[in-house]
């Protein structure tokens, strides 16, 4: 991925500029002098000697720019947590609450008409969609927020499970027509499998410390 690949590269240069042995230069008092005033020996340790950067100070410096782009673990819990709310808040008040669909079908409860708001095709996947919706926010909140109370960067997992919720649910509401089974496939199957990863990640996080 692009995306990635230039936050890797733009961690990479903060950690040049601030570990002192990503490049050592061994200075040499005895080297002819050169015409700029330096010895040879400086300039040439200084062009091609080169100390290895540790992988793991590269990944903890990438990790740390990802963090900088503000997606920690208790930030992404949180902004899955206004999700679903307002997920949940939409269907009562589009379909089951005061002024919603029910209500103009004259039913004071929806309960009376669930029959023929089953015969629409948008409340359906919407009412699928949201269940769907909850199921994942659950355990995506508690495995985020246990990570944020004992102070782990996870910033993979948390952005992968906010875009994945967004890029599920909304593709799969707005995007269905007749032609793809009024669901939304394919544009919601990008949002399902960045939920996957960002489980399977959140494992990961979590195993060392439980």
């Amino acid at each position: 991925m692009r995306v990635a690949a230039t936050l890797k590269t733009v961690a990479y240069i903060a950690l040049f500029f601030n570990n002192g042995h990503a490049y050592e230069v061994a200075a040499s008092a005895e080297g002819p002098a050169s015409r700029g005033g330096r010895s040879r020996p400086i300039v040439r340790q200084a062009l091609f000697h080169r100390v290895p950067i540790r992988e793991k100070e590269l990944n903890s410096a990438f990790s740390a720019t990802m963090a900088t782009f503000g997606m920690t673990p208790g930030i992404a819990g949180l902004v899955l947590l206004a999700h679903t709310a307002f997920t949940k808040v939409m269907m009562t008040a589009l379909w089951r609450g005061p002024g919603s669909a029910a209500a103009k079908m004259g039913a004071p409860n929806w309960m009376e008409v669930k029959d023929k708001l089953e015969n629409i095709p948008l409340y359906v996947i919407m009412s699928a969609s949201q269940l769907n919706e909850a199921e994942y926010a659950g355990p995506f909140m508690a495995a985020l927020f246990f990570l944020s109370t004992k102070g782990i960067a996870a910033p993979w997992a948390s952005w992968l499970a906010v875009l994945g919720q967004i890029l599920y649910y909304w593709p799969r509401v707005f995007l269905a027509n007749e032609k793809n089974f009024n669901n939304g496939f394919p544009f919601y199957v990008p949002g399902a499998l960045m939920r996957y990863a960002s489980l399977v990640l959140l494992c990961l996080a979590i195993y060392p410390i439980v």
